[in-house]
């Protein structure tokens, strides 16, 4: 037997008290406990969302900044187009349905999407719907008109966070069968 031993390198079966106390054993040693550390990646990104349920609108915005993100809100197209033009937000939350009464003008998730589409400022943020419309109804017209997905509101909010992490990493789905298959 050698009288050098490697770390961590024992005999088969037999630890190194063994040796001068046979029979006994020593006690296995605990594991540490995890490290817990904030998602550096999510500090400092802003995310915008635009959507006229304040209830909604709440539940996302605290989930969001546990998660290390900023959020800022606005409940019409004209707030949701001045928030992008004042401080670049990193991702927008968008829903489709807006009553006629909320804002100065009638705006659709669709019309708003189509400004921030030619928008210098806004045609490259990552949009991902959040509806509670009929995703067969409005996932492919939604992609097709620049968002990188849909997502309905019922959805729980780790599958949104994902989402996100996705959508920030610039994976962007094309057809609802992708997006399906990516969640």
């Amino acid at each position: 037997m050698s009288l050098i031993k490697l770390k961590g390198e024992q005999p088969e079966g037999r630890g190194f008290l063994s040796r001068w106390f046979p029979g006994r054993r020593p006690s296995p040693t605990p594991a540490p406990a995890p490290i817990r550390r904030a998602p550096a990646p999510r500090r400092g990104k802003k995310i915008l969302i635009i959507d006229d349920d304040s209830v909604f609108t709440r539940a996302i915005t605290m989930d969001l900044e546990h998660s290390g993100f900023d959020v800022t809100s606005a409940v019409d197209g004209s707030g949701a187009i001045s928030m992008v033009r004042d401080n670049r937000p990193d991702l927008i939350l968008l829903d489709l349905d807006f009553p006629p009464e909320v804002g100065a003008a009638n705006w659709d998730g669709f019309e708003i999407l189509n400004w921030l589409r030619c928008m210098d400022r806004g045609n490259s943020i990552p949009v991902i719907i959040v509806s509670a419309g009929d995703p067969e109804r409005y996932a492919d017209r939604s992609l097709a008109r620049g968002a990188c997905a849909f997502m309905h509101k019922s959805s729980s909010p780790g599958e949104l966070l994902s989402l996100i992490e996705k959508a920030l990493d610039g994976y962007l789905f094309k057809q609802k069968d992708e997006f399906d298959a990516a969640i």
